[in-house]
This record gives structure tokens, sequence and C-alpha cells, in this order.
């Protein structure tokens, strides 16, 4: 979850544990054995405890957000696995898995800042976890809410992907059944436009308990036909784009 979303006494967001089940089983799927983990842009720090879980003892986990300001580190510390450590600014060393889920979209300049991850944040062969929102026509106020620069074709992930040094090893489309509920937005926004004034909304998750079930129950149907996609050698449209990328 992005900081800036970040709020307290509720569930997660279907959406963000879908994401996790997706990622994480992606990585493990690799057979590679992860000694450290640098989770880029990693906001609350969620994804990186959840994976701790399933990792071995003593792998190095650290999370790198521009927002870890003293009193947010301090408020995260309590709520996270033991072995993470945060910074503020880029870490010295470099990691074996790479994260970098739903970050490059925030930064103006998202081919330089990935040369730069790759050059000086990642092993030889080291992995690259990565995943950022699909299509352009997609734009919405959600994307402004969230400070996003831009939403990405496959074509133009790709692209960036492979500038940067990184071979594509898996890849395609995730959240397809996401698509039409988004485009809906879209549209009414484009019929109806009007000044948005509201503040961000908090991605927390507050749905009753049937409800959480059911939409639990479809995003894991969800993945698991992402899952099969890409096996098949399928780019299928989805709300976001992914890939697992080894540093050539």
């Amino acid at each position: 979850m992005d900081l800036i979303e970040r709020q307290s006494g509720a569930e997660r967001h279907p959406w963000e544990t879908a994401r996790f089940a997706f990622f994480s089983r992606q990585l493990l799927d690799t057979r590679r054995t992860v000694t450290s983990v640098l989770d880029v842009g990693s906001g609350d720090a969620w994804f990186a405890t959840r994976l701790a879980a399933l990792l071995p003892p003593g792998v190095e986990i650290t999370c790198w957000d521009s927002g870890y300001e003293a009193a947010v580190v301090e408020s995260l510390a309590p709520t996270v696995d033991t072995r993470i450590r945060f910074t503020k600014t880029a870490p010295e060393g470099r990691a074996d898995v790479v994260l970098m889920l739903d970050v490059l979209e925030h930064v103006p300049d998202d081919a330089g800042f990935l040369r730069e991850i790759v050059t000086k944040q990642m092993r030889d062969r080291a992995t690259l976890v990565f995943s950022v929102p699909a299509w352009p026509q997609l734009w919405s106020m959600h994307d402004v809410r969230l400070s996003h620069e831009r939403r990405y074709t496959p074509r133009e992930a790709r692209a960036v992907l492979e500038g940067a040094g990184l071979r594509i090893v898996s890849c395609g489309g995730a959240f397809h059944s996401l698509i039409l509920p988004r485009a809906v937005e879209v549209l009414r926004e484009r019929l109806r436009p009007r000044p948005d004034t509201s503040a961000v909304r908090s991605s927390e998750w507050r749905g009753p308990g049937w409800f959480t079930k059911v939409v639990d129950y479809a995003l894991s149907r969800d993945n698991a036909l992402a899952r099969r996609a890409s096996q098949a050698g399928l780019d299928l449209p989805g709300l976001s784009w992914w890939a697992i990328c080894e540093k050539a």
C-alpha cells in the first residue's frame, strides 16, 4: 500500500492480497536461492512482511521508499517482520531479488531510474519482480490521486525493461476481470467531467465478510488465468502488466 493511502482500522484490500498471492508464487516458482531482497517503493512494507514469512531465516530484506521519514518508520516498525530494515535513500549493496511492484509509473524518468536499479542494486543474474498499471486508455482520476505519471502498454513496458539490460523470463497481463469496471469508471468521468477535489482514498477494505469472500475467490480465479495465459505465451489484457526478469 502506498504511504499516501495508509490509514488504520480496516482490512487489506482483496486486490492487495491477490497481488501478493500472485507475485509471491511467481517468485517462488523461479526456484532460485534467495539471500537478499530489495523492495523498491515498499510503502507500508506489508508485502515485504508477508514475503518474509515464506523465505528462509537469514534472508536480508530492505524496504526502500522516499516517504520513510523518521516518524513513519517508527510507526511501521512494530507491524513488520524483525528482519526488515528501512531506508529513505538508495541502499548500499546489491540484492539477488528486487521487487518493483507498481512503482515505475510514479517516476518521471522511468527508464533512467530503472537503469540505476539494475546497475547499482541488482547482482549479476538477479531477479526483478515487476508490475505497472496497464493501458493509457484507462487513465482516470484514480491515477491522478496516486500521483501516477503514466500507464503502460505491454510494448512500452517491455521496451523499458529490455532497455535497462534485463531479460524477460515471463510476463503478461493481470487482473483481467477489473478492466471492465475501470473502463466504465473512465467513461463516466469523460461523459461527466468535473474537478476532483477529493483526498486520496484509502485502499483499505471495509466490505462485508460475504462480499470479501466473493471478491477473494474471483481474484484467485483471475490469478490462475494470468498464470495459465503466461505459460501458454498469451498476453491477455489486464488492469496491470507484470514481468519476471533476469539481469543479463
